[in-house]
This record gives structure tokens, sequence and C-alpha cells, in this order.
């Protein structure tokens, strides 16, 4: 059972200094939250591992202290 959303997923790896928002999609389809990973020119197999190691550490951390209230809502703002 996942006890956490993905928006607990992005803040969770924010702490890490990751930005992977989460976003949930327009009016027809808000119950959809999807992450978005920008990966741009100059990002080394040496960043995507630290990457994989920062989710899976992440992964282990909800594994180990269940989320009992998931947030709703991400902190990221483009308007920012």
């Amino acid at each position: 059972k996942v006890n956490f959303s993905l928006y607990d997923f992005a803040d969770r790896l924010r702490t890490n200094g990751w930005l992977s928002p989460a976003y949930s999609m327009p009016a027809n389809a808000q119950n959809v939250v999807v992450m978005r990973v920008l990966v741009k020119h100059g990002f080394s197999k040496d960043l995507a591992d630290l990457y994989l190691a920062d989710i899976n550490r992440a992964l282990q951390f909800f594994a180990e202290h269940p989320v009992e209230k998931p947030l709703t809502k991400g902190s990221f703002n483009h308007a920012k």
C-alpha cells in the first residue's frame, strides 16, 4: 500500500535539493497527479546516480515513516 502522495514525495526530494515538482492536471482530470523531471544538458551519470539514490532513500523513508495525512497540494508555484 502506498502511504504517501506524489506531493509528499516531491517535498521529500526537495529536502535534498532536487526540484521535481508534482502537479495536478487541468479541471477535467484533477484527480491525476504527475511529477516533472527536467534533465538539462550536462546532467552527468554521477548526478543521475545521486538522484536515484535520493529517490530510493525517500521511498525507504516513507516505508519506515508512513504518512498519516498525505499532502494534497504541492508547494511549487510558477507565480513565484
